[in-house]
This record gives structure tokens, sequence and C-alpha cells, in this order.
């Protein structure tokens, strides 16, 4: 979509601040104050000790007095004796050897920063301009905005942190920090002017919606998502607004879809596997764009884990009346409840003697009431039943307080309690009035000590939807005042993969090329694995931001939709709506619509025909399968989008949502949106009853494949000791390797991970040889690492060096010296027979089945004679059955056709996901077709670029055949900058180039298209074979036979030591049949 500057009207407020040393510590002042505990009570006595002037001791002394850590004496002559306070002498006696205490000098300032209404960033002052860019492009405000009295004093310290980092030019070198900093009190009701912060979004018209993306890069991943939300919500609710007018005349007529988590790590993994195909002089730029990838993905997965909590489900009537009361019971300082009706008999009376309880225990008591503003005043046994409870408070002489208004609703929707910052219940249900109908709503707990995000939006929006000024300010929602609240959920990043020197230069196919592409994807999917391990994660939806998400969400559903409302109405339901389900079953998406009654019959009936006859349909077309419930009992407000299920108090099939005069414009709707499959499938099986099976199918998950947090640490400890192994000479240090080992809970991973890798047999053994000297000897590593490099000797063909090793190795059954004689004497010579005519029975079987595989892998011909030779002293029929088998072939065809192999398994792989890749640059390239430039010169550019043979319609024929081959071609034909290959095609239309606007609106769409192109190229690469010749149908069928054998004789072999090597010989060999490794 087209990138557009808005601007975010912000406050410039005055900010005063305590500046201090950024060293912390101050050992001039540990050393005065132990001065002056020794016995030197005058300041000259103390400025003559350090060698200070008496000005310089008299400013350090008043700064210590400052903080009560000296206070001053007079005698009756007045003489002055300077005294250790209590807390200097408590902090000189915990302090510990070596170390100072904090310093006690700070200067008072003042600084204006901006506050951005949108975000409640606080920015320095630079940061905005006098005037925006366009009048009518600047964001509407509205009641939600950040004002002065939302800022918490610690957000202002680290701004103001950023601003020194940033200008070191205080005067003080930039060794100075913030210590404290809070608003000058006339800037907490109204700010002296204000400025314009720039914010780079994209805008697309999405079915007639208009749609709304954050892509400021300034903005962390989850300050972006505030962003986006709040102004959708503009977007939903002032349509008519000159600034919603403006995005939409600028925005394209085709939104781009954003990717949910689990899709865009998958994303990651995908492209950091595609690493190994950069060429040298850009891995340096790719791997700094890729740590800035993985920087937006860590906040996102941060934020993900600050909104995880504990959920139940409430359905029934009692549910939610012991749900209620046993928050009530919970609540410590505050509950707040919004419901639209207050009635007192089946409502308010089933709570009363919970309220009364709370209030007897401090608790302040907010109620929010009334969806109309015409409702008039509250019930009179209501009214009556709230006095009880507030003379119960008054009897008990309680600090608690019940605050209500009898006059004035609140216009809400929302069914909701909150307890403290703790708790909260978001229902579909109106337990505060009589009603027994089929309801869902979820209680949500934050742990303990944690803070909340999610309660405090809550907080924030009783704050905001209370009619009562007063009671909105009582309101507590500073979460310290609950208690300590500094506790983080447990929450690991993965370790950062590192950038190796030699990667500027290596080759493709080095390992370290290929150990760096493997850490990025091991980091991304370990954020993959942190994700899928989380509790539920929750979020708030508040009003209208629901008709966006269903809109939305029907777009990009990939495996189920439910939808369950209330009512069911034209109004929702048209033949927009119905477009949009259409194109979800087209997508193989399964959708469920459960309504318990139709808004007006005649308009609602006709919906329903359509909706009814495209069921039908689906049946006919097997794609995705529709199914509509009419269920009498059915209040439940849900929508669920594959794993995520937002529940909560609106009507997403009759209450339309968007901007509107009255009542629907202002009413406040809450729910809760919760990303988890566990909670969705439990919300939506008793729902849809037998057909819940249907429904949820198979969830078609994009997800990367897991991996916990330790092999990102064994990826970057196989990186170090790649580096170490390549030094040479005196360079070589092989402790530098068992460093980087040693603190990895099993250091025998980085093996596995540089024989994955591609290292050499010479890297493996040096790495097997540092461990196995520097392991205490006797252990159980030590025995370990012995016997791996006496495997990577024996697999290397160094039989002397291997039984050498063997002979330091205690004897437990491995290979029996008169094997590993025969080896590293004659391997293949006449005096092999001589050699083991004394051998048991396990040596030959070990041996033959070892020798077999060498044969068929490594050998041309040279171990022919030795392995008939071993067959016939092999009395095992398996054995022998395989030996010939393997002198069969590399006498007829020679040794087995690796390369080949490995291309035939790429061609299946390929067949399995190019379909994604293409789908790739098919989407942009569409975008590009259905764009209008608007301008004479851009509308005979693209003419240009699409009419036959044409480099787009060339394009277009490419990915409709899907030919990697002419992609190739095609890519390189057309080079990598954008502007000029935007330029070139302009002058080949013979129209004058583009500029401005003009020019940058259309590169954005072919650079989105030419980039496509180039990822598909590298992913396709990557997925191409690579052979020096074809395999014929008679050869595979042979070598299958050949892998059948291995495979038996690897059944039948012990689990005793002495075959360790000829089951790995075998296993090699059963892998490089499939195609999944070189020799």
């Amino acid at each position: 979509m087209k990138v557009i500057d808005v601007y975010v009207e912000c406050e410039v407020l005055t900010v005063r601040l305590q500046l201090g040393p950024r060293s912390r510590t101050s050992v001039l002042e540990t050393l005065v104050l132990k001065a002056v505990d020794a016995g030197v009570t005058t300041m000259q006595g103390l400025a003559d000790l350090f060698g200070l002037t008496p000005r310089l001791m008299v400013d350090l002394l008043g700064d210590l007095w400052r903080t009560q850590r000296v206070f001053f004496e007079f005698d009756e002559f007045g003489a002055e004796t300077i005294q250790l306070s209590p807390l200097a002498a408590d902090e000189l006696a915990k302090l510990p050897e070596g170390q100072a205490i904090d310093a006690a000098l700070s200067i008072p300032d003042t600084e204006d920063v901006l506050l951005d209404t949108l975000t409640g960033r606080v920015l320095p002052l630079t940061a905005g301009r006098f005037a925006p860019g366009r009048a009518n492009l600047v964001v509407t405000r509205s009641p939600q905005d950040w004002t002065a009295a939302n800022v918490e004093p610690d957000a202002l310290a680290a701004a103001l942190n950023r601003s020194l980092e940033r200008r070191k030019d205080t005067g003080l070198d930039g060794d100075m920090q913030v210590l404290q900093a809070y608003l000058a009190p006339k800037d907490l009701t109204k700010a002296a002017f204000t400025k314009f912060a720039p914010l780079s979004v994209q805008a697309g018209v999405d079915g007639g919606r208009l749609v709304v993306r954050v892509v400021d890069k300034s903005l962390p991943s989850n300050v972006q998502l505030q962003a986006e939300s709040r102004l959708q919500l503009l977007v939903e609710t002032q349509s008519k607004s000159a600034f919603v007018q403006a995005l939409r005349g600028a925005a394209d007529q085709v939104a781009d879809r954003r990717d949910d988590i689990h899709q865009d790590l998958a994303g990651f993994v995908v492209a950091a596997g595609s690493l190994v195909h950069t060429a040298p002089a850009n891995r340096r730029r790719d791997h700094d764009r890729t740590a800035s990838r993985a920087d937006n993905l860590v906040a996102r997965v941060h934020d993900m884990a600050e909104r995880q909590m504990s959920i139940t489900v409430v359905r029934t009537s009692e549910e939610h009346r012991t749900a209620i009361v046993a928050l009530i019971d919970a609540a410590a300082k505050q509950v707040v409840i919004s419901v639209p009706w207050l009635k007192y008999h089946g409502g308010i009376e089933s709570y009363v003697d919970a309220l009364k309880r709370a209030v007897r225990r401090g608790v302040e008591v907010t109620v929010l009431w009334g969806i109309d503003r015409d409702e008039g005043p509250l019930d009179t046994r209501v009214i009556d039943a709230l006095h009880d409870v507030e003379r119960v408070r008054l009897a008990s002489g309680g600090t608690g307080a019940v605050r209500y208004d009898r006059a004035q609703p609140a216009h809400v929707h929302a069914k909701v309690v909150l307890v403290d910052d703790r708790q909260a219940l978001v229902t579909s249900k109106n337990f505060a009035s009589h009603g027994t109908h089929a309801e869902v709503g979820l209680v949500v707990r934050a742990a303990d000590d944690t803070p909340a995000p999610v309660i405090d939006e809550l907080l924030e929006w009783a704050h905001q939807t209370s009619p009562n000024y007063d009671h909105a300010c009582a309101i507590i929602r500073d979460r310290n005042v609950f208690g300590d609240r500094s506790r983080a959920l447990p929450h690991v990043v993965p370790p950062r993969p590192e950038f190796a020197e030699e990667l500027d230069a290596a080759p493709e196919d080095a390992t370290s090329v290929s150990l760096w592409s493997r850490s990025w994807a091991t980091f991304g999917a370990s954020l993959a694995n942190s994700v899928s391990e989380m509790e539920p994660v929750v979020g708030v939806v508040r009003d209208h931001f629901h008709s966006y998400l269903l809109w939305d969400g029907l777009g990009a559903a990939r495996s189920r939709v439910l939808i369950s409302s209330d009512q069911f109405s034209a109004a929702v339901v048209n033949d927009g709506f119905v477009e949009r389900i259409r194109q979800c079953l087209r997508r193989g998406a399964n959708v469920a619509l459960v309504y318990r009654r139709t808004h007006r019959q005649l308009d609602d009936d006709e919906c329903l025909q359509k909706l009814r006859a495209l069921a039908d349909a689906t049946v006919r077309e097997g794609v995705g399968k529709l199914i509509i419930i009419h269920d009498e009992q059915n209040h439940a407000k849900i929508l669920i989008i594959d794993d995520e299920a937002v529940v909560g108090s609106y009507n997403f099939l009759s209450f339309e949502g968007r901007s509107g005069a009255g009542r629907r414009k202002q009413r406040s709707e809450i729910s809760l949106r919760v990303l988890s499959s566990a909670l969705a499938d439990d919300i939506s099986r008793p729902m849809l009853g037998d057909q819940w099976a249907t429904w949820s199918g198979d969830m078609r998950r994009t997800v990367a494949a897991p991996r916990d947090i330790v092999r990102g640490q064994v990826d970057i400890a196989a990186t170090r000791v790649l580096a170490a192994l390549r030094k040479t000479g005196s360079s070589f240090d092989p402790k530098e390797i068992v460093a980087a080992c040693r603190p990895l809970p099993s250091p025998f991973d980085v093996a596995d991970v540089l024989a994955e890798c591609g290292a050499s047999d010479n890297e493996l053994t040096r790495l097997n040889a540092a461990m196995y000297s520097f392991t205490e000897q006797g252990g159980a590593d030590h025995l370990r690492w012995g016997r791996l490099l006496f495997g990577s000797l024996w697999t290397g063909r160094d039989w002397r060096s291997a039984y050498a090793v063997r002979l330091a190795l205690p004897d437990d059954g491995a290979p029996v010296s008169v094997l590993l004689s025969a080896a590293a004497t004659a391997f293949g010579a006449p005096s092999l027979a001589k050699l083991i005519a004394s051998a048991s029975e396990k040596d030959y079987r070990a041996l033959c089945a070892y020798a077999s595989a060498d044969l068929l892998l490594n050998s041309g011909g040279d171990l022919v004679e030795p392995v008939e030779l071993l067959a016939e002293f092999a009395s095992d029929a398996s054995v022998q059955a395989f030996a010939a088998a393997a002198v069969a072939h590399v006498t007829t065809r020679g040794q087995l056709p690796v390369q080949a192999l490995r291309a035939r398994a790429a061609t299946v792989r390929m067949e399995a996901v190019s379909d994604e890749i293409w789908d790739g640059v098919r989407t942009p390239l569409t975008a590009f077709e259905r764009y209008d430039p608007n301008c004479a010169n851009g509308n005979a550019t693209k003419d240009y670029l699409v009419r036959d043979a044409g480099p787009l319609a060339v394009l277009r024929d490419i990915v409709e055949r899907k030919d990697a081959a002419r992609l190739e071609t095609w890519t390189s034909d057309n080079g990598t900058n954008e502007g000029h290959w935007l330029d070139d095609a302009t002058r080949a239309a013979k129209q004058p180039l583009l500029t401005d606007n003009r020019r940058k609106s259309m590169l954005i769409k072919s650079s989105a298209l030419l980039r496509a192109v180039r990822r598909a190229t590298n992913d396709l690469r990557a997925l191409s074979p690579i052979t020096d010749r074809a395999i014929t149908g008679d050869e595979l069928a042979e070598i299958d036979a050949i892998a059948e054998h291995a495979r038996q004789l690897r059944e039948s072999l012990p689990a005793e030591p002495c075959y360790e090597l000829a089951v790995w010989a075998l296993e090699k060999l059963t892998t490089v049949v499939r195609g999944d490794a070189d020799v």
C-alpha cells in the first residue's frame, strides 16, 4: 500500500528534572564519609586531607547534607563539627569492600518535551514541527488521546535520558543523566502550545472500507499496533472527518493483509534460510537487516509475554453469578462494574451481600450503567440497594465507597467487572438484569506482582467512559497503588547470532555461511517456540474496532471462522458481507454463523436465503464449508478467526459499528481478544455441537519448526568453535574451543551442528581432539569425546591414528584390535586375509557392513575384492546379501549418484512448497496491474510494462507457467535498482521521467514487485536440484533395493558397541539414498 505521512498533534510540556552523574557511584564522597567517621570533622581538615579548595569541599558537603548523609553541630562558641547521619553510617557498614556509595550530586533543570497524544510517547522538542506538511492529514483529536495526567515519571526520565545521550550538549560532556523528572503543575491541566510529529502510515481501500497500517520504523512494534488501533477507530467512527476523507483520497484500492505473529516468524525462518545465497559483499548488510527485523519480532513477542493471563470460561447464569461474587470477594481496593441494564430482581440483588463485604474491607466500588442516554434515572429499588451498601460502609467506619450516577447513564453496552489491577470478567451476559440465554464470558487473571496491561487498559476505558467527572477521577489507575508490580513474567530471548569476519569473503558452500544462516533460522524458530508455549495472550477491543476486526478477519482467515451474535441484521450481512464469506470459502476456510433472532424479518430473510444458497453451493464445489445455525437460546457475542477469539458485548451480525448519528455512534463496547487455539476450541465446541468437527477441520497453522533456546546457544557456540578451528599454526588454541563448548548443557551438540552444516572431517577431528584433551580424564565425557575422536579418524580412513586412539580407550567391546590392525596395516591388500584369520564373527559382520557401505559411497572399485573376501568369512545372510548388492552395483554402474539423488529429493520438496513462493510474486504483480498511476506518463509507462511482450507480461507468463529458469533470467535482465528500472521503462515508453509524488507512488509498487521477484528467485534457487547426470528408473529401482538391504541389515545388527561404526555407515547410506545429505 502507499506510504503516507500523517501528523500527530503533540502537546509541549515543561519537565522539571534532577540531573546527576552518569556514573551512579562517587569514590570521593565515599572517602569523605569514611574520613568523617574516622574523626576528621571539620571542613578545613577535610579540604587539607584531600587537597581540595575550601569552596569545593563546601559544595561536596552541601550535596551530602541534602541527601541526609551528614549534619552539622555547633558548640557554645559557634565552632562547627561535621557528623555522620545514621543513614550514612548504615550505608558505610553495609558497603562491600572496594565499592562506593551512590553519588549525592544533583542539579535542578527544566526542559520542554513533546507528548504524542496518539501513542503516549514522550519525544524531544526537535521531533516536532510547528506546522503540519498537510493540514487535512492532521490526526483528529479524540477523548481517548493521551494527556499530561497519563504520563508516568519513569517515561519522562527515560525520554530525557535518550535526549541527553543524543545531544551531549549540556555543558557536562554527556556525563549527566536524569535522576528524577516530573511535570510542572501548570502542565497537568493545559499545554503551553502544540507541535506536530510526522507518522508514516499505509492506507488502502478493501471492499469499500479504509484500512490503515502504521509502518513508521521509529516506533516499536507494540506501539505501532497501538497507533494503528487508534487510527482505525477514527476511520470507523469519524468517516466524514477531513482527516479520514484525505486518507481515503490518497489510499490504494487494494489493501495488504497484515501477517499474524506465526506467519511473521515462519517468514523470518524462511528468509534466514535463504541467507546462504547472499552475495559475500551483501552479507553484512543482510545481517544488519535481519537483526533489525529480529528486534521488531522480539518486541512483539515481549509485548505478548506481558499480556499472558490465565482464563476461565463462564457460560450459565449460575456460573456468572458465582464468578462475580468471587471476584468482588477477592477485591482489595477497587471494583468497577459496567452493565447496560441495571435491575434489582435477578440483577443487583444477587451481588448486594458481596458488595457489603467489600466496602467493609475498604474497597471502592464504581458502577457504570445504562445503554441509552434517554433511559432516565435508576430504578428506586436499585438505588435503595446501593444505599444499603453505603450504609454498611458508614456503619463499619471503613474507607470504602460506592459511586454511581443516579440520573446520568454511561451509555455502555459493555458487560464488565474489574477487580483491582488483577482480575476482570468480560462477558456477553447482562448479569445485572434477568436473562437465561446461552452466554460466553471470560474471567481473566494476571500473575501475582506483575504488570497487567490488559487491566490497565480496561481501567483507562472505565475512566474515559464514566459520565461523572468526579467518579472518573476516583477510579484508581496507578498500578503501584495496588502493590509491587515489578516482577516480570519469565520470557527468555534467544541469543542473537554473531557476524563472523570470514563471512565477508567465504564461498556460498562454506560451513561458516551455512552456520550463519542456520543460526538466524534457529533464532526465529526459538521465538516461535516461545510463542507456542505461552499462556493465552489477551488484548482489549473497544467500540467500533470490532467491525474492523470482523472485516479484516474474513479477509485473512486461513482455516476457520465463527461469528456468533444475538441478532442477525441486513445492515451488516449485506451483499459485500456475503461476497467476503464466499472469498473465505474459496480459500478453503470453514465459516459458521450462529444467531438467535433476526432484526427486521423481511430484509433479513432475504440475506439468509443468499447465505443458505451459498452454503448449498459450497457442498457441490468442494471448498470450505458454510454452517448456519439459528439457536433461539444464543446470546453469546463471539468472533473466532483461526486461533484467535474475540469475546464480549459486540453483536457482530447486527451492529454495523460504522459512523452515524445518535446512539449507534456513541455507545461503548468492550471485548477481549485472545490468542489461544485451546480457548477457541473450548468456546466453539459447545456452540456448534455435532458440526464442530466439520467446522474445525485441520488447522493449517503457519508456524516455524520448534527449537528451544539452548539450540540457539549451540549454534552460536558452533560459530565460535568454527572460527577457532580456522586458525592455523601458533594462532590455533584448543582452549578457545573448550571455552565455547563448556557452558552448554551438552557440548556434544556442537559437533552435531558442525557436521550438519558441512564441516570437514579434519575440522570435526580437531574439535574432538581438543575436547578429548581438555576434558577431565576418566569421566564419562572424556570417554565419549575419545569415542567421537576414534570414530572421526576411522570414518576419515586415518586407520593408524584410529588404532592409536583405540588403544588409549578402555576395552568396552568396541571393534577389537585384530579388525583395527587389518584396517591400519593393509586395508584392501592381500595380507588382509591373514590378518583377519583369527578375527571373530562380530568383526567380520562389522567390517563387511562398513566396507560395503564405503564401497557404495566413496570407492570406485578398489574395495570390491576386500568386500567379497569379508563376505566369505561372514556367515550372516543379511550381510552377504548387502555385500553382494553393493559389489554388483559398483561393478556395473559405479558408486552411488549422490548428486542425482539429492536432485530427485529436491524436486519433490520443491513441488510441495513452490506454490507459496510463486504466490509471493503473483500478489504484488496483480497489485501493480490494477494500480492506477493517475497521470499520462505514468499510464504510458504502465502500458509499456504490461503490454504483450512487455516486461511484466513476460513475468506474468513466467509466473503462470512456474518456470524457475526463466524467472532467474528475468531477474538478471531487470537488475536490482528499482529506480533505474522504472526510469528505463518510462524512457522505453517515450515519456518524460516521472517526478514528485507520482514517481514515489509508482516506485513503491514497482519496488515491492521487484523485491518479491528477487526473493522468489533466491528461494527457488535454494530448492532447485543440482546434478551432474540424470538417474534412470532401472537404476533407481536398483538403489531402492540396496537401501532395503541396508535397512534389513541395520535392523539385524545387535545394539553392541562393536557394531556402532557399521550402524553409522548404514544410516549414512540410507540418508544419502533419500537425498538428504552429501557423502
